[in-house]
C-alpha cells in the first residue's frame, strides 16, 4: 500500500491515538468513584476585612448557625451543614458549605432558607441589623455551585 492514500502520516495517526489514550485516561481519573454519590452544594468562601474575622464567626454561630440548623430540621432546603475556618486566612478565611436536596429550589426566587429562619427567630428589624452587620466585616463572598462526593 501507498502512503500518498492516506491522510496523515503514520506518525500522525500515532499521535492521535496516544493523545486519545491520554484523554480518556484523565478522564476516568477526574470521572467520581463507582459507588460515591453526588450531593448538590453551595460553596461559599467569605474573606473578611482586617480584624473582623473573630467578630463575623462570633455573630454567624450565635445569629446564622441556629437559623441553619432550624432550615434543616423543617426540612426547607438544605439538607446538612458544614463550615470550615481557614488556616491559612490571606487566602479566605471560612468556607460554608450547604448541602441540598437539588439545584432546583434556586430556580425559586425567595430568601434562602436560613435567612427566612433567622426573620422569624429574631424579627424582621434585628435580622436585618445581623446582616447588615455582618456584611460589613466581609471584603468579599464568593457563591459557588458544586457537588458533594461522599463514598
Amino acid at each position: 500500500m501507498h502512503m500518498a492514500n492516506f491522510p496523515f502520516s503514520v506518525r500522525h495517526l500515532a499521535g492521535l491515538i496516544i493523545g486519545a489514550l491520554l484523554w480518556t485516561g484523565a478522564a476516568a481519573q477526574s470521572a467520581p468513584p463507582a459507588g460515591t454519590a453526588a450531593t448538590p452544594a453551595l460553596m461559599v468562601q467569605i474573606k473578611c476585612k482586617p480584624g473582623t474575622a473573630d467578630l463575623w464567626q462570633a455573630e454567624f454561630e450565635k445569629e446564622i448557625v441556629p437559623a441553619i440548623q432550624e432550615a434543616i430540621a423543617k426540612g426547607d432546603g438544605f439538607t446538612k451543614f458544614t463550615y470550615y475556618e481557614s488556616v491559612l486566612p490571606s487566602q479566605v478565611d471560612f468556607i460554608l458549605v450547604y448541602e441540598a436536596k437539588s439545584f432546583g429550589g434556586l430556580d425559586v426566587k425567595r430568601p434562602f432558607p436560613h435567612y427566612a429562619a433567622l426573620y422569624r427567630r429574631v424579627g424582621p428589624a434585628r435580622a436585618a441589623q445581623i446582616l447588615s452587620e455582618m456584611g460589613s466585616w466581609e471584603a468579599d463572598a464568593k457563591v459557588t455551585l458544586v457537588r458533594v462526593h461522599a463514598p
